[in-house]
């Protein structure tokens, strides 16, 4: 196995094991009745924080999740690049 397909396959891991980590972790944000919402903080995803009052709703922030798994795609790329480009010279 050379170094690009063991640097490959690293990188691959590290970015799965990143992005299943967060969704098992999701961030969560509680919206009250009247529409206003507010993050409060990462948790398990079978087991939410449930809000303390009655008309408060926890669901995951999938806008926050989307953006940290892009942020992993992207970091994954970036580092993908630079591997085959050091593999090159």
């Amino acid at each position: 196995m050379n170094i690009k397909n063991s640097g490959l396959k690293t990188i691959l891991a590290v970015s799965l094991i990143l992005m299943v980590s967060m969704g098992l972790f999701p961030p969560w944000a509680h919206f009250l009745g009247g529409g206003v919402s507010g993050s409060v903080g990462y948790g398990f995803l079978f087991n939410p924080s449930l809000p303390s009052y009655a008309d408060t709703i926890a669901r995951v922030d999938i806008p926050r999740l989307t953006i940290q798994w892009i942020l992993v795609l992207m970091s994954a790329a970036l580092c993908f690049l630079t591997l085959s480009k050091n593999n090159k010279e």
